[in-house]
Protein backbone atom coordinates (compact mmCIF):
# COMPACT_ATOMS: atom_id res chain seq x y z
CA UNK A 1 0.00 0.00 0.00
CA UNK A 2 2.55 2.72 0.88
CA UNK A 3 4.61 1.60 -2.38
CA UNK A 4 1.76 3.66 -4.56
CA UNK A 5 2.26 7.10 -2.21
CA UNK A 6 6.02 6.71 -3.36
CA UNK A 7 6.86 8.35 -6.80
CA UNK A 8 8.59 5.19 -8.84
CA UNK A 9 11.56 7.31 -9.52
CA UNK A 10 12.26 7.43 -6.06
CA UNK A 11 11.71 3.56 -5.64
CA UNK A 12 14.18 3.12 -8.59
CA UNK A 13 16.92 4.94 -6.95
CA UNK A 14 16.25 2.69 -4.08
CA UNK A 15 16.78 -0.24 -6.13
CA UNK A 16 19.80 1.12 -7.92
CA UNK A 17 21.69 1.94 -4.38
CA UNK A 18 21.02 -1.20 -3.32
CA UNK A 19 22.56 -2.98 -6.41
CA UNK A 20 25.38 -0.71 -7.04
CA UNK A 21 26.24 -0.62 -3.14
CA UNK A 22 25.95 3.37 -3.16
CA UNK A 23 27.01 5.55 -0.44
CA UNK A 24 24.27 7.40 1.57
CA UNK A 25 25.73 10.89 0.48
CA UNK A 26 25.49 9.85 -3.19
CA UNK A 27 22.14 7.84 -2.82
CA UNK A 28 20.53 11.46 -0.81
CA UNK A 29 22.11 13.57 -3.78
CA UNK A 30 20.41 10.95 -6.79
CA UNK A 31 17.29 11.30 -4.25
CA UNK A 32 17.10 14.94 -4.48
CA UNK A 33 18.00 15.20 -8.43
CA UNK A 34 15.24 13.15 -8.99
CA UNK A 35 12.88 14.83 -6.54
CA UNK A 36 13.81 18.07 -8.42
CA UNK A 37 13.15 16.35 -11.71
CA UNK A 38 9.65 15.45 -10.79
CA UNK A 39 8.59 18.55 -9.16
CA UNK A 40 6.73 20.29 -12.15
CA UNK A 41 4.62 17.40 -12.55
CA UNK A 42 4.09 16.55 -8.34
CA UNK A 43 3.83 20.20 -7.38
CA UNK A 44 0.71 21.43 -9.13
CA UNK A 45 -1.78 18.59 -8.30
CA UNK A 46 -1.28 18.75 -4.71
CA UNK A 47 -1.80 22.55 -4.82
CA UNK A 48 -5.33 21.38 -6.55
CA UNK A 49 -5.81 19.14 -3.92
CA UNK A 50 -5.08 21.08 -0.94
CA UNK A 51 -6.27 24.22 -2.14
CA UNK A 52 -9.88 23.62 -2.88
CA UNK A 53 -11.11 27.37 -3.07
CA UNK A 54 -9.41 30.64 -2.93
CA UNK A 55 -9.02 32.45 -0.10
CA UNK A 56 -10.32 36.17 0.56
CA UNK A 57 -7.25 36.97 2.92
CA UNK A 58 -4.04 35.15 3.54
CA UNK A 59 -1.24 36.80 6.35
CA UNK A 60 1.89 38.43 5.51
CA UNK A 61 3.76 35.49 6.98
CA UNK A 62 2.12 33.04 4.07
CA UNK A 63 3.79 35.00 1.78
CA UNK A 64 7.06 33.36 0.35
CA UNK A 65 10.46 35.09 1.39
CA UNK A 66 11.27 36.91 -1.78
CA UNK A 67 7.40 38.13 -2.33
CA UNK A 68 7.90 39.28 1.48
CA UNK A 69 11.02 41.60 1.15
CA UNK A 70 9.42 42.86 -1.83
CA UNK A 71 6.44 43.71 0.00
CA UNK A 72 8.07 45.51 3.11
CA UNK A 73 10.85 47.19 0.48
CA UNK A 74 7.30 48.99 -1.12
CA UNK A 75 5.76 49.46 2.35
CA UNK A 76 9.39 50.65 3.79
CA UNK A 77 9.65 53.47 1.18
CA UNK A 78 6.00 54.27 1.32
CA UNK A 79 4.87 56.71 4.18
CA UNK A 80 1.87 55.49 5.53
CA UNK A 81 -1.02 57.68 4.89
CA UNK A 82 -2.96 57.77 7.97
CA UNK A 83 -2.14 56.46 11.34
CA UNK A 84 -2.94 53.78 12.82
CA UNK A 85 -6.69 53.31 14.21
CA UNK A 86 -6.24 51.94 18.02
CA UNK A 87 -10.12 51.25 17.60
CA UNK A 88 -9.01 48.61 15.00
CA UNK A 89 -8.65 44.79 16.77
CA UNK A 90 -5.82 43.12 16.38
CA UNK A 91 -5.38 40.91 13.33
CA UNK A 92 -2.64 39.11 14.65
CA UNK A 93 -5.18 37.52 17.54
CA UNK A 94 -6.31 33.97 16.54
CA UNK A 95 -10.05 35.14 16.72
CA UNK A 96 -9.39 38.10 14.29
CA UNK A 97 -7.59 36.28 12.09
CA UNK A 98 -10.27 35.12 10.15
CA UNK A 99 -12.18 38.03 10.43
CA UNK A 100 -13.70 39.78 7.10
CA UNK A 101 -11.56 42.80 5.04
CA UNK A 102 -14.37 45.25 6.21
CA UNK A 103 -12.49 47.84 8.70
CA UNK A 104 -9.25 47.46 7.63
CA UNK A 105 -7.59 50.17 5.37
CA UNK A 106 -6.55 49.16 1.78
CA UNK A 107 -3.02 49.75 0.34
CA UNK A 108 -2.07 49.04 -3.16
CA UNK A 109 1.01 47.51 -4.12
CA UNK A 110 2.64 46.97 -7.73
CA UNK A 111 2.44 43.53 -8.84
CA UNK A 112 6.11 42.58 -8.86
CA UNK A 113 4.76 39.68 -11.47
CA UNK A 114 3.84 42.55 -14.01
CA UNK A 115 6.01 44.86 -15.99
CA UNK A 116 6.17 48.40 -14.32
CA UNK A 117 7.28 51.67 -15.49
CA UNK A 118 10.66 52.95 -14.14
CA UNK A 119 11.70 56.24 -15.02
CA UNK A 120 15.07 57.23 -15.48
CA UNK A 121 17.51 60.12 -16.25
CA UNK A 122 19.90 60.36 -19.32
CA UNK A 123 22.98 63.07 -19.37
CA UNK A 124 22.68 64.65 -22.96
CA UNK A 125 25.65 65.98 -25.07
CA UNK A 126 24.19 69.79 -24.69
CA UNK A 127 23.73 69.25 -20.56
CA UNK A 128 20.69 68.93 -20.20
CA UNK A 129 18.76 65.94 -18.32
CA UNK A 130 16.20 63.88 -21.02
CA UNK A 131 13.85 61.60 -18.68
CA UNK A 132 12.66 57.83 -20.49
CA UNK A 133 10.80 55.08 -19.54
CA UNK A 134 11.60 51.40 -18.74
CA UNK A 135 9.40 48.87 -18.56
CA UNK A 136 10.71 45.63 -16.46
CA UNK A 137 9.14 42.93 -14.43
CA UNK A 138 10.90 42.59 -10.41
CA UNK A 139 10.28 38.45 -10.80
CA UNK A 140 11.16 37.31 -14.54
CA UNK A 141 8.46 34.79 -15.86
CA UNK A 142 11.26 32.26 -14.91
CA UNK A 143 11.54 33.05 -11.62
CA UNK A 144 7.66 33.17 -11.24
CA UNK A 145 7.98 29.32 -12.20
CA UNK A 146 10.41 28.76 -10.15
CA UNK A 147 8.03 30.08 -7.37
CA UNK A 148 5.08 28.28 -8.39
CA UNK A 149 7.10 24.72 -8.10
CA UNK A 150 7.93 26.05 -4.07
CA UNK A 151 4.60 27.37 -3.22
CA UNK A 152 1.20 27.85 -3.31
CA UNK A 153 -0.90 29.40 -6.25
CA UNK A 154 -2.36 31.39 -3.87
CA UNK A 155 0.56 32.74 -2.26
CA UNK A 156 1.74 34.30 -5.42
CA UNK A 157 0.51 37.09 -6.91
CA UNK A 158 -1.81 36.85 -10.03
CA UNK A 159 0.14 36.97 -13.44
CA UNK A 160 -0.26 34.87 -17.04
CA UNK A 161 1.81 32.78 -15.35
CA UNK A 162 -0.08 32.53 -11.88
CA UNK A 163 -3.81 33.19 -13.58
CA UNK A 164 -6.23 33.68 -10.42
CA UNK A 165 -9.50 35.33 -11.07
CA UNK A 166 -9.83 37.17 -7.91
CA UNK A 167 -6.31 36.83 -5.89
CA UNK A 168 -6.97 36.98 -1.98
CA UNK A 169 -5.75 40.40 -0.17
CA UNK A 170 -2.65 39.92 2.16
CA UNK A 171 -3.05 41.22 5.87
CA UNK A 172 0.23 42.86 6.90
CA UNK A 173 1.13 41.13 10.06
CA UNK A 174 4.60 42.85 10.83
CA UNK A 175 4.74 45.58 13.64
CA UNK A 176 4.97 49.22 12.13
CA UNK A 177 3.01 51.64 10.94
CA UNK A 178 1.00 49.31 8.68
CA UNK A 179 0.03 46.62 10.90
CA UNK A 180 -3.14 45.88 10.18
CA UNK A 181 -2.87 46.55 6.51
CA UNK A 182 -5.08 44.78 3.76
CA UNK A 183 -2.55 44.70 1.07
CA UNK A 184 -3.92 44.35 -2.71
CA UNK A 185 -1.79 44.12 -6.13
CA UNK A 186 -1.65 46.64 -8.18
CA UNK A 187 -1.98 46.38 -12.14
CA UNK A 188 -4.41 44.58 -14.74
CA UNK A 189 -3.24 41.52 -16.14
CA UNK A 190 -4.36 38.91 -18.60
CA UNK A 191 -3.04 35.57 -20.77
CA UNK A 192 -1.87 36.43 -23.67
CA UNK A 193 -3.73 35.03 -27.31
CA UNK A 194 -0.99 32.35 -29.31
CA UNK A 195 -0.61 33.85 -32.56
CA UNK A 196 1.04 31.51 -35.16
CA UNK A 197 2.85 32.74 -38.47
CA UNK A 198 0.36 33.08 -40.66
CA UNK A 199 -1.88 34.92 -38.30
CA UNK A 200 -2.44 38.34 -39.95
CA UNK A 201 -2.70 36.81 -43.68
CA UNK A 202 -5.86 37.67 -45.04
CA UNK A 203 -4.76 34.67 -47.73
CA UNK A 204 -3.19 31.81 -45.86
CA UNK A 205 -1.59 30.38 -48.91
CA UNK A 206 -1.82 31.48 -52.44
CA UNK A 207 -1.88 27.75 -53.94
CA UNK A 208 -1.72 26.90 -57.42
CA UNK A 209 -3.32 27.89 -60.41
CA UNK A 210 -5.36 24.87 -61.58
CA UNK A 211 -6.54 25.31 -57.20
CA UNK A 212 -7.38 28.62 -57.86
CA UNK A 213 -8.99 28.29 -61.25
CA UNK A 214 -10.70 25.17 -59.84
CA UNK A 215 -14.18 26.54 -58.15
CA UNK A 216 -14.97 28.01 -61.68
CA UNK A 217 -14.29 25.55 -64.11
CA UNK A 218 -16.57 23.67 -61.52
CA UNK A 219 -19.58 25.89 -61.64
CA UNK A 220 -19.04 25.99 -65.75
CA UNK A 221 -18.92 21.89 -65.70
CA UNK A 222 -22.73 22.34 -63.36
CA UNK A 223 -24.09 24.33 -65.96
CA UNK A 224 -23.31 22.02 -68.79
CA UNK A 225 -24.32 18.88 -66.92
CA UNK A 226 -27.66 20.54 -66.10
CA UNK A 227 -28.35 21.45 -69.69
CA UNK A 228 -27.15 18.55 -71.29
CA UNK A 229 -30.06 16.78 -72.68
CA UNK A 230 -30.82 19.52 -74.67
CA UNK A 231 -27.44 19.17 -76.14
CA UNK A 232 -27.55 15.84 -76.57
CA UNK A 233 -31.11 16.46 -78.34
CA UNK A 234 -29.50 19.17 -80.77
CA UNK A 235 -26.35 17.03 -81.27
CA UNK A 236 -28.44 13.83 -82.49
CA UNK A 237 -31.09 16.17 -84.61
CA UNK A 238 -27.96 17.81 -86.41
CA UNK A 239 -26.33 14.48 -87.28
CA UNK A 240 -29.48 12.99 -88.58
CA UNK A 241 -29.98 15.51 -90.68
CA UNK A 242 -26.74 15.01 -92.77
Amino acid sequence: MWRNLIPGHLLAAGRYATLHQREPDQLGKLIMSLCRRCLTTITPAVHDIVVSEIPETISSAQLPRAIFKYVHHKLRIRPSDAPADPTLPQIGAPEASASSSTGREGLEIPNPFLLQKRPFLVDRVDGTIAQFDRYKQHFPVRQQKKLLEKHSRYHLPPSSVNPIPSPPKVIWHQQGEHFGREISWEGVWGIKEKKGVYARRKVMFKGHKRERDRPERDAQTDERVKDMPRRVKEWRSVRSSR
